[in-house]
């Protein structure tokens, strides 16, 4: 299977004065790509939109029919995303699928940590599963060179996320985004591929939160014996 990573959209965000950005512009012009790379399955990994675009957001979507599955991100609600029951998990929406022999996870983080509960669920639910794994996150869980986003943005709970999928020994993809910025990065077992925001990047080592010029960004995945992957990159 072939499928989209778009991440970090923020439609309808305040910012989008202060850096001159449309963010309505840049998801559709993410949109069309997709349409012309004949791409239908989309994961959306976060930070989707202001309350006030969501209905916009979904509906974008499906006019230009696609499949979607959603991630929470730190900036999303999940009483504004109005989510299937099936997969909430008290204050949490989490749920896997198989796609061949890849057992795909679609995690929660909107409160910058995973938690108890959906590590120990998640860690069985790998345990049980004989082939790789991949995981859907907005958070990252592996050190970016301790960026600016790493010193004040991390994933609370992220060293005993690594060590508990360490544990495990299955080969695990992480895709993310929240860093606004690319990197793919191994650690043991562990590969995590963090993906550009399609509204803007952010500078790896500045002191404060500063835009770093330049494109925005999607990821397509393809699911086969192995996981491909490679970032496709916008001018706007």
């Amino acid at each position: 299977m072939v499928l989209a990573q778009i991440t970090d959209t923020h439609v309808g965000h305040a910012f989008e004065a202060r850096f001159n950005v449309d963010t309505k512009r840049n998801l559709l012009a993410v949109l069309d790509d997709l349409e012309r790379k004949h791409i239908t399955n989309v994961v959306c990994t976060g930070d989707i939109a202001e309350p006030h675009m969501v209905e916009w957001f979904f509906q974008t979507l499906e006019e230009h029919k696609l499949s979607s599955h959603i991630v929470l991100g730190n900036h999303d609600s999940l009483q504004d995303m109005k989510l299937p029951d099936e997969h909430l998990h008290a204050s949490q929406y989490y749920y896997c699928t198989s796609i061949g022999s890849w057992k795909v996870f679609f995690l929660d983080t909107k409160d910058a940590t995973l938690g108890c509960g959906q590590l120990a669920w998640l860690i069985e639910e790998i345990e049980t599963h004989q082939h790789g794994v991949v995981l859907f996150v907005h958070h990252p869980i592996l050190d970016y060179d301790d960026s600016y986003m790493d010193r004040h943005y991390p994933l609370g709970d992220r060293d005993t996320i690594r060590d508990a999928l360490c544990k495990t020994g299955k080969d695990i993809h992480v895709f993310c985004g929240h860093y606004h910025a690319a990197d793919d990065r191994r650690y043991r077992n562990i590969t995590q591929h963090i993906t550009p925001s399609v509204f803007y990047q952010v500078q790896k080592y500045s002191d404060k939160l500063q835009r770093e010029e330049g494109p925005i960004g999607y990821r397509i995945i393809e699911l086969g014996a192995k996981v491909r992957t490679e970032v496709i990159l916008l001018e706007m």
